[in-house]
């Protein structure tokens, strides 16, 4: 049934996604190399009338009302006790279906897909809620986590070990905002909190998903803003007209749930919109509009690291490649971590892992991401003795290589930086110039985008395929780029690439926009990764109170340094961390732009011209960790 097939994936593109089950095809062939993740045995199967559902809400200590609804095993034997695993969203915590749709359609057809069901089949209690202001829960969001919104967490963990079901372990599952939800929670040390399983997820607010490099990502902030103000009006507006019309919203409770839902609704629409609050912000310790907060940091969990590591639970940080910013994240948060019992995987994926986004092998995504939430979770709540703590804390895939591989660290020991310097001609070379003078002139081109099928839109599950930055070929002539001869040995890079651009502009800022792309032997231009980074920040490099992968950047106003036409300023900044095997014969090169116009708000909207130095002086070059081969 096609209506039925679209109804589904719509449902898998808007959220959370994230959080269905397959697994990775390996093109090894039968034998897949040892240090791909453990294959884990659970039961994948079995039917809907297997599980009992309720749904009611529950009163906060402030009189407001947070829709919740339980699932249990419909076998629950009297007196057996069960872990829960407790997951709060702002996507809605179950669809809605119109007639006659939702006689086609199971209960679990729903945004969530199967991860409900397969806990609940393992022997999991799930308690699954609309967060505060949000689906069909009462009250108010006044930014994305509200203090508000942690108590209410407390309250509802407060409330499932009293529960004669419950044997009073709670797991925290989340991903992209609902993985964030479960860290904020988590920093606030419940005691009975043992394993959180995060998916998707930064750590620095402003740096990884609102200003990357100080630059506004305007296209996500503003996409996001809409999907949720369509949301909180209970409209599922996100899709075809056809998946509109069979989506009826959110779920109510079960008792007077229409009438209840329809006063939830009207408190809904004071929420705050984050790109109103953000799109006149420049710097990190500017206040949104409605001052709801002072700085966009009370929003990143880096201001919330020492209480993370006092709460003591074992997290599993799970992202991809091309997940946003978030494999930044994501390390980030794994390095500033303590304990051994903390787990970090990156794959070959987009925001939610909808697809394999592999240079030269793309595919849907069929990862068994299951069977490491349940892994996980069986080990530290069940105390199952599976070889959870037996593994590796990192697995990460190189792509090109198309290989799993494993760390005890992140980045991976063993590696060699690399550098390799602008030359005359476009060149890119593994030695310094010998020239003392040298720049190479570059006119931006406001014209210039990324195309629509990026990270950017991997972010609100936009993405049309697994083919990401497209047409990199064309793109490149209008960017300034430097090319290496071909590589007589293969070469890979893992880890957070740094480059080093010495500019003068005429102009007083500019963005600057770096693309690590590989170059076939038929010519052929594939993205790797990029760095971003405003020129006007580039003499804030500081400490925000975390331990860092790459330069640390306040982004604070009081760092602010125009530049001055005909002076020299030095920017360095890293790439987006990566793994990716260069084969011999093909090409390293960076491309640079001023401009993305397809997803950023542009620094210089008259244009700019620039002169990048390349010369024993001012010798602008690109570090790459490699290791040896």
């Amino acid at each position: 049934m096609k209506l039925k097939k679209n109804f589904i994936i719509s449902c898998t593109l808007l959220s959370v996604v994230i959080l269905t089950s397959g697994g990775l095809k390996n093109k090894m062939g039968d034998h897949p190399p040892a240090s791909d993740p453990t294959p884990y045995t659970y039961k994948a199967e079995g039917s809907d009338k297997e599980i009992k559902t309720t749904s009611f809400y529950l009163t906060m200590r402030d009189g407001e009302k947070i829709a919740v609804t339980l699932h249990l095993p419909k076998d629950l034997k009297k007196g057996e006790k069960l872990p829960t695993v407790f997951h709060q969203t702002r996507y809605w915590r179950s669809l809605e279906l119109r007639w006659p749709v939702s006689v086609f359609n199971t209960r679990f057809f729903d945004m969530y897909n199967k991860i409900i069901k397969q806990l609940v089949l393992n022997r999991y209690a799930v308690v699954n809620i609309d967060v505060r202001g949000t689906g069909a829960s009462f009250g108010r969001q006044t930014n994305p986590f509200p203090k508000e919104q942690t108590k209410d967490g407390d309250e509802i963990m407060d409330w499932i070990v009293k529960q004669d079901w419950s044997d009073s372990n709670v797991a925290l599952l989340g991903a992209s905002y609902t993985g964030m939800a479960a860290e904020f929670l988590l920093a606030d040390k419940h005691p009975n909190i043992k394993a959180v399983m995060s998916l998707y997820t930064g750590m620095d607010f402003y740096d990884e998903m609102i200003f990357p490099g100080g630059i506004y990502n305007q296209y996500f902030v503003k996409a996001f803003g809409e999907m949720c103000a369509a949301l909180d009006k209970d409209n599922f507006n996100l899709s075809t007209r056809t998946k509109n019309f069979i989506i009826k919203g959110v779920t109510p409770v079960q008792k007077n749930g229409r009438k209840l839902l329809r006063q939830a609704v009207k408190e809904h629409a004071a929420n705050f919109n984050i790109y109103e609050q953000t799109n006149q912000i420049n710097y990190r310790d500017d206040a949104p509009l409605d001052k709801s907060i002072q700085s966009i940091d009370e929003l990143s969990l880096h201001t919330l690291i020492s209480n993370i590591n006092a709460a003591n639970v074992p997290i599993c940080l799970y992202t991809g490649w091309f997940d946003g910013s978030f494999a930044l994240g994501s390390a980030r948060l794994f390095n500033n971590l303590k304990g051994s019992q903390n787990k970090l995987i990156i794959g070959p994926w987009d925001h939610g892992s909808v697809y394999n986004c592999c240079p030269y092998e793309q595919s849907a995504c069929t990862f068994d991401r299951m069977a490491e939430v349940l892994k996980f979770f069986d080990f530290h709540l069940k105390k199952k003795q599976n070889g959870l703590d037996k593994e590796p804390p990192v697995h990460y895939f190189t792509m090109g290589e198309d290989k799993w591989k494993t760390a005890v660290s992140w980045p991976p020991v063993g590696l060699t930086d690399r550098s390799f310097y602008f030359y005359p001609n476009n060149e890119l070379a593994a030695q310094p110039q010998s020239q003392s003078s040298g720049f190479d002139t570059y006119i931006a081109d406001t014209s210039v985008g990324t195309g629509h099928n990026t990270r950017s839109e991997s972010l609100v599950f936009r993405l049309k395929s697994g083919n990401m930055y497209d047409s990199r070929t064309q793109r490149d002539n209008k960017l300034l780029c430097y090319t290496t001869k071909k590589l007589e040995n293969d070469m890979e890079v893992t880890g957070h690439p740094l480059i080093t651009l010495y500019i003068d502009a005429d102009t007083t800022d500019a963005g600057f926009f770096v693309y690590l792309e590989d170059v076939d032997e038929k010519g052929e231009v594939h993205y790797i990764s990029e760095g971003l980074f405003r020129a006007i920040h580039r003499n804030s490099l500081g400490n925000l109170g975390y331990k860092d992968l790459v330069p640390q950047y306040t982004y604070r106003k009081s760092s602010a340094a125009p530049l001055k036409h005909g002076e020299i300023a030095k920017l360095e900044f890293d790439l987006l961390p990566t793994s990716f095997l260069f084969k011999k014969g093909h090409s390293v090169r960076v491309a640079i732009s001023c401009e993305d116009k397809d997803h950023y708000k542009e620094v210089t909207p008259n244009g700019t011209k620039i002169h990048v130095y390349r010369n024993t002086i001012y010798a602008s070059k690109i570090v790459l960790p490699s290791a040896s081969y």
